[in-house]
């Protein structure tokens, strides 16, 4: 557990931490216009930003993955800086359901599971030694505290990317059929809970559930 006197440092995983949530949509809006992309990368590539923003909601997190994927995409954007896009986007894809749906409890433990080259491995454990002073293991200890964010790591995990980018959540059954618009950026899915989800794609957010019964008009819920 953690004593009230390392819980005040820990400003944005507090969960009195107040968001300015309209900092959160504008800025990094205002650096991409203005073309400061290396200002951008940092300002959207960091893990206590993206606690901040899945605190603000889980609007501004989605909002935060079309960024990112629109920094991927600038040429202006350095090699460095784009390796880090990329990491932050492969963690935010996999786990934005996640994340939204609890971030007090799943932002620190989906970026331990992410493989062993993620850069976010290794600026967590800058935070959590560095600038909280916490020891590198036995994290899971303080995971009861009324004020704290800060949840589990696991140990051990795989080395490299994988090939899997996104995950969609949402179905309760199983998923019969999927279609991709010819565009490529919304995916249809139906499945057997009687539902079809529309996905947008750039963000992995579900933008709409209909649901449907045989010889039965859809309904949209």
């Amino acid at each position: 557990m953690l004593n009230s006197e390392k819980t005040s440092n820990l400003g944005v995983w507090s969960k009195c931490a107040l968001i300015n949530t309209r900092r959160c949509m504008e800025s990094v809006y205002l650096l991409i216009e203005s073309g400061m992309f290396k200002e951008a990368v940092d300002e959207l590539c960091d893990i206590e930003g993206i606690c901040a923003r899945a605190k603000a909601g889980p609007g501004v997190v989605h909002t935060t993955i079309a960024y990112l994927e629109k920094l991927k995409s600038e040429n202006a954007v350095d090699s460095d800086d784009k390796v880090r896009v990329v990491h932050y986007l492969r963690w935010l894809r996999r786990s934005v359901d996640l994340i939204n749906g609890n971030p007090s409890a799943f932002i620190v433990s989906t970026i331990f599971e992410q493989p062993k080259e993620s850069l976010l491995i290794k600026e967590m454990e800058r935070l959590i030694r560095k600038d909280y002073g916490l020891p590198r293991y036995g994290i899971s200890a303080i995971h009861d505290t009324e004020d704290v964010w800060i949840r589990c790591r696991q140990l051990g995990g795989y080395d490299k990317f994988d090939n899997l980018l996104s995950i969609l959540r949402g179905h309760t059954s199983d998923v019969n059929s999927v279609a991709v618009s010819p565009d490529g950026k919304t995916l249809f899915s139906s499945s057997s809970d009687n539902t079809v989800r529309i996905w947008d794609l750039n963000s992995g957010s579900c933008s709409a559930v209909r649901l449907f019964y045989l010889n039965r008009a859809w309904k949209e819920i």
